[in-house]
């Protein structure tokens, strides 16, 4: 790794026993940041069982296919083996991916980012960036103080809040950073020029807001794991929970185009799996066999992949913007997005059970955040001390805003009932 990749914005005394990217990995998994993503809901709702993955156990998996994918192209791209990243830095960038996400999914995201729509807005990635760059976790200005390159490699959405914002569109926020963040954002791009700054931070109109439209080469990675872990595990989940019925299974198996390419692709040890709509149905619905379905499905998306030079008018000079990791083939981003648009979204996120949990999620955060920014001395002491040196309004609303994007789901409920739920609370309560 080139020592300008290597650096850190606040200096910090080399080690001989590790490399920095295990130092990296090191201090995120150590944070309280990490810890709090155990309680925090990736889809299902925390309190309902204790079966289903939280944005802690999903972190750790997409870390664990993230490493699979550069195994994989270690041995399959082996061309490319001098710039892709080691396994301490893919740890990092895929344990870090979610720290930023608030309470309650992304209902707890759009309610942020209404009530920060004035004052720089909310977004769950945006917020990552701002966690891993800000506050007090390693250094006292520099957040985790990480590498140049780990911090690369979480960047999702190399573009700013105001520069991709579409106002009208006030139910979601744009896939973005903060515009507060730019000054860390320069100095993470300084060792590429100046053509390839601007190509990368580039947008394009979409439906709502503006949409990046790049990734370096380690983004790509984990966010292909994360497509992966999020499409096959809410699956699974699902279907052990039983949101998800065996006929609802069949409008994604039945699919001819899929089925033939997966029966053509697939391979089951040493057998070939000729019939996949039947293997997996079996295998899916067998209590002792069911994770050996899901261990072959996220085996053939790691298997589809390989590293392609992004295509564009104006070529990246740099190795780390030039390449991507991406499908081999067409049919595995549509199997995917089959997977994620018709059975996870269409039957899982927008299951009236989880709409209602998300809906008490929302009015829970913005009646807290509504009392604590007219009743400030509500908050914890060393929030509220942080509070009362802001120098204005909007950097104001920006620590209720950060202090409850930390807090988790149970932490949440705990303040609000608390505050709103008569005979419930009690001064011994920790929260």
């Amino acid at each position: 790794m080139k020592d300008i990749w290597s650096e850190r914005k606040e200096f910090v005394e080399k080690r001989n026993n590790a490399p920095e990217s295990e130092r990296d990995a090191a201090r995120i998994i150590h944070s309280a940041a990490f810890r709090r993503l155990q309680n925090k809901m990736q889809v299902l709702f925390l309190g309902d069982s204790d079966y289903y993955r939280t944005r802690l156990t999903h972190s750790l998996e997409v870390m664990q296919i993230a490493r699979g994918i550069l195994y994989f192209l270690q041995k399959s791209e082996s061309q490319f083996k001098d710039i892709l990243p080691d396994i301490h830095l893919i740890e990092a960038i895929s344990y870090a991916h979610d720290l930023g996400h608030p309470p309650f999914g992304h209902s707890g995201e759009n309610v942020l980012n209404k009530l920060m729509l004035e004052y720089g807005g909310f977004e769950g990635n945006a917020q990552t960036f701002r966690l891993l760059t800000t506050g007090k976790e390693h250094s006292s200005k520099n957040g985790f103080n990480l590498m140049r390159r780990t911090l690369l490699g979480t960047i999702k959405y190399p573009v700013l809040y105001s520069d991709v914002l579409n106002k009208s569109c006030n139910n979601k926020p744009p896939k973005c950073l903060y515009d507060s963040s730019k000054e860390i954002l320069d100095w993470v791009l300084k060792p590429f020029n100046s053509d390839e700054k601007k190509l990368f931070s580039s947008y394009k109109k979409g439906k709502n807001h503006g949409n990046s439209i790049y990734k370096s080469l380690d983004a790509s990675i984990m966010n292909m794991a994360d497509d992966i872990a999020y499409a096959c595990h809410d699956l699974e989940d699902a279907l052990k929970l039983g949101i998800l019925t065996e006929q609802d299974l069949d409008g994604f198996l039945e699919k001819d185009t899929f089925m033939e390419f997966m029966n053509m692709k697939l391979k089951d040890g040493k057998e070939k799996i000729n019939d996949f709509k039947k293997w997996f149905k079996d295998k899916i619905f067998d209590e002792k066999d069911y994770k050996k379905a899901f261990s072959v499905l996220i085996s053939f998306f790691i298997e589809g992949c390989i590293i392609k030079e992004i295509d564009n008018t104006y070529t990246f000079q740099t190795d780390l913007l030039k390449y991507n990791v991406v499908f081999q083939d067409e049919i595995y981003e549509s199997i995917l997005d089959t997977l994620k648009v018709e059975i996870s979204y269409n039957k899982v996120i927008t299951h009236y059970k989880i709409k209602q949990l998300e809906y008490k999620g929302k009015i829970m955060i913005e009646k807290v955040f509504n009392t604590f920014d007219q009743n400030p001395e509500l908050m914890a002491t060393e929030i509220y001390n942080i509070y009362q040196n802001a120098n204005n309004d909007s950097d104001k609303k920006r620590i209720i805003c950060d202090y409850i994007a930390c807090m988790t789901d149970h932490f949440l409920t705990r303040v609000y009932t608390r505050l709103f739920i008569p005979n419930e609370g009690s001064i011994s309560d920790i929260v």
